[in-house]
């Protein structure tokens, strides 16, 4: 452990020694040699020198530094011990190290002995090395060196021929030991993990650990549970992998179909081989890499273990080319860049492991426990920003330009503008593009907290995944709603253009007069059309809505005055028109009908669809518009079981009557529960108040858990309980129900200040005494 590694040891100014080391794991290694007696002091290119327990200095000469690798899993150097001895020193994957050992009695006893702690290890979640050794004479070092450098230096097949150079010198090597580090996990994975998941996201584990240890961090960070069903390819090779992945596909869709029941698959490496394309053939196991991938994304979860850097990246390439969907992989070490730069997206965690993912991905970020803000609000805002960006401004720009199309059916296609060149030119520049700017900038459906806790809403996630908001369809409905405005913006200011007059000469203003007042009118109409789109109004969105429109007024009250100052009054279309235009009241009467009739539609569209259609996500936003107050997913639940999934709606009694109605979110309605022969029927309070929980202080022994719920202030004895699991706890006694009801009461009437509520006769009773 001391003196096979690359670490380099620096002191610094207080004589402490800071080992540098590439990977994490080396560096603790050399730690645990440094508490076990043998301390790194220094190191160079051809030397290492180490200090005892007694301070005694060795220096070991480096003859032969192989380092490790992801395809080789193991690290070989060549020394020379103080008292002038040839040794090789291996460390590297037990699958690999302990098929190297010298075949004999003793040999065989301790190896079965190693791999018995090395399961033990793995099941505690530790990563193993094992450590192996072997004496060289000088005569076969040397002719193995001159081996090995003709190897190197070969210009064809260099790699192949250095492989098999070295399998000649690592061979019946005598076992030392295995060592057990414990990969601890950052802050935050398994919230993260689960809560990724319950966001509709298929998660996969790529790594280089032994199967056990890869499931026991699976279940440490809740990719697996104790219900979930386990398909291991154990035992499987390249004559009957096929038939597995078949019958798995039939076992998975059965457990599916009659339970529901979630699946999760692990997979080796070594499996792996016969289901991804070979180096040699990309086209070899298409069959097989098609079934796995069918399998897999059937599954809840996939772990795959003692998989190298080339098959992560064959993974991630296997599931872009078969699967309608994003890819994105993360990791933290220099082995997960080429799966990064594979995946659509590529995330890094920069920390002890280096920066080379960092430097290959698309984001890097300093902990994982980031991703779920990174992907669940900040992700899905840009996308919900960028889709109405993209859609909104082929909407602006058609609603203007139809016009003009329309418009050359009456000049016979002459070229005639129906616009002044300048207004064309500014209707992008300035007139339109900052109210849509400020939505992509500013905008967001629903706080980010909606999404950052299982209690809440990450569901909604799921609206960006399945492109709910950029599509054909969306992308045809808003061409069709700008053909619409630009019929209502063109012909109704065309049937009134006889009817804008000048009050002065009493004159009809005709074409110019018909141009401004329908140019005006697609601005209002764009701009308000923009905010109805809105969800968050800010100062930013309110400022730059307005100020668009007065920038426009602005401009037509000075371009149509500024060609009398320079004289070039004949190349003006609109020169000396906005007064009269502006002084016609048919113009502006005109501009209010088209815009009524334009967002007639809008509007009514948006509130039948708010109030009598809703989503999740508008309930969401009509809990949080009339508190801001913590409400979690069972409120919701409650008052709209319909818009969760029936498996679970299985595991939640919703405590309402069967008559609430769908459009006013529980306003008016009384909740109930039923307890036995008596129903508890709660009062009604308002929206914000309707956030209950399941804590019981008095609960039997038997009842379940108690779920509290973060909205509430004060101390949790101070919540009130409402649910299937709380009726549950209050019995068929006499003396007791009655006394925890009226606690209950008394409880509600402090805390939502509202009348006493009717708890059955007895409890009515009791009511009107006090």
């Amino acid at each position: 452990m001391a003196v096979c590694h690359t670490v380099v040891p620096e002191v610094e100014k207080n004589g402490r020694i800071q080992y540098q080391a590439s990977s994490p794991d080396e560096a603790c290694l050399v730690r645990a040699a440094q508490n076990l007696g043998v301390k790194l002091v220094s190191r160079t290119e051809s030397s290492v020198v180490v200090e005892n327990n007694k301070g005694q200095r060795q220096t070991w000469a480096v003859l032969t530094t192989i380092e490790f690798t992801s395809a080789r899993k193991r690290m070989s150097m060549v020394v020379k011990d103080p008292l002038g001895r040839l040794m090789l020193f291996v460390k590297g994957a037990d699958n690999i190290v302990l098929d190297m050992l010298r075949e004999d009695v003793l040999a065989s006893e301790l190896c079965n002995d190693t791999k018995s702690l090395l399961l033990k290890y793995s099941e505690d979640g530790l990563r193993t090395l094992v450590f192996a050794k072997a004496d060289l004479s000088e005569e076969v070092y040397k002719r193995w060196k001159r081996k090995f450098d003709a190897a190197n230096t070969d210009i064809h097949d260099r790699q192949d021929k250095v492989d098999l150079v070295l399998k000649e010198l690592e061979r019946d090597l005598e076992l030392v030991g295995t060592t057990a580090i414990e990969d601890k996990l950052q802050d935050g994975v398994p919230e993260t993990i689960e809560l990724l998941s319950k966001a509709g996201m298929k998660l996969w584990v790529l790594t280089g650990d032994k199967q056990e240890t890869a499931m026991n961090i699976g279940y440490s960070c809740n990719l697996l549970h104790s219900r979930m069903g386990l398909f291991t390819f154990d035992g499987c090779d390249e004559t009957n992998i096929r038939f597995a992945l078949e019958k798995y596909i039939l076992d998975v869709e059965a457990a599916s179909v009659e339970a529901g029941q979630d699946i999760g698959l692990i997979i080796q490496g070594t499996v792996l081989q016969h289901i991804l394309p070979s180096k040699e053939d990309s086209h070899a196991n298409e069959e097989e890499a098609d079934l796995f991938v069918s399998l897999a994304i059937r599954c809840k979860a996939v772990i795959c273990c003692r998989v190298s850097p080339i098959q992560k990246a064959q993974l991630v390439e296997a599931v872009k080319e078969r699967v309608n969907g994003v890819t994105l992989a993360i990791g933290d070490g220099a082995n997960d860049v080429s799966m990064i730069q594979m995946a659509h997206v590529g995330i890094g965690i920069s920390g002890l492991e280096g920066l080379q993912a960092a430097r290959a991905s698309d984001y890097s970020i300093a902990q994982f426990r980031f991703l779920r803000r990174l992907l669940l609000v900040h992700g899905r805002w840009n996308y919900l920003r960028i889709a109405r960006l993209i859609s909104f401004s082929f909407y602006k720009n058609m609603t203007l330009y139809m016009t003009q199309f329309i418009f050359s059916f009456y000049n016979m296609f002459t070229g005639q503008s129906l616009y002044d060149s300048w207004a064309l030119a500014m209707y992008n520049l300035a007139f339109t593009s900052f109210p849509i700017m400020a939505l992509a900038i500013f905008d967001k459906d629903v706080e980010g907290n909606r999404l950052l806790a299982l209690d809440q809403f990450p569901e909604l996630y799921l609206e960006g995944a399945k492109g709910k908001y950029f599509n054909t369809l969306q992308f045809v409905k808003y061409m069709a709603t700008a053909l619409i405005h630009s019929l209502l913006c063109f012909f109704l200011p065309a049937y009134a253009a006889n009817e804008i007059i000048d009050k002065d000469s009493g004159r009809s203003l005709g074409l110019v007069g018909h141009s401004i007042t329908a140019y005006t009118a697609i601005l209002i109409v764009v701009t308000v059309k923009c905010g109805l789109e809105t969800n968050t109004w800010t100062i930013g969105n309110a400022v730059v809505s307005y100020f668009s429109l007065f920038v426009w007024y602005l401009f037509l009250l000075v371009y149509c005055s500024l060609f009398w100052a320079v004289q070039f009054a004949d190349s003006a279309q609109w020169y000396g028109m906005d007064i009269p235009t502006l002084n016609s009241a048919t113009s502006w009467l005109v501009v209010i009908v088209v815009v009524a009739a334009a967002l007639l539609r809008d509007v009514t569209y948006q509130f039948f669809r708010k109030n009598y259609n809703q989503e999740l996500v508008h309930v969401v936003q009509e809990y949080e518009s009339h508190d801001t107050r913590h409400f979690n997913r069972f409120d919701v639940k409650r008052a709209l079981p319909w818009l969760f999934p029936k498996q679970e709606l299985k595991e939640f009694k919703p405590s309402l009557s069967e008559g609430v109605g769908r459009h006013r979110f529980m306003k008016d309605v009384p909740p109930t529960i039923a307890t036995g022969d008596n129903n508890v029927a709660v009062g009604s309070p308002s929206p914000a108040r309707d956030a209950m929980s399941t804590y019981s202080p008095t609960a039997s022994p038997g009842s379940p858990a108690p779920a509290f719920d973060r909205g509430f202030s004060g101390s949790p004895h101070n919540r009130v309980a409402f649910s299937a699991s709380f009726a549950a706890s209050i019995g068929d006694g006499d003396a007791s129900p009655g006394r925890r009801r009226m606690r209950i009461t008394d409880m509600l009437e402090d805390e939502y200040d509202m009348e006493p509520i009717a708890l059955g006769k007895e409890a009515s009773e009791r009511s009107e005494e006090r």
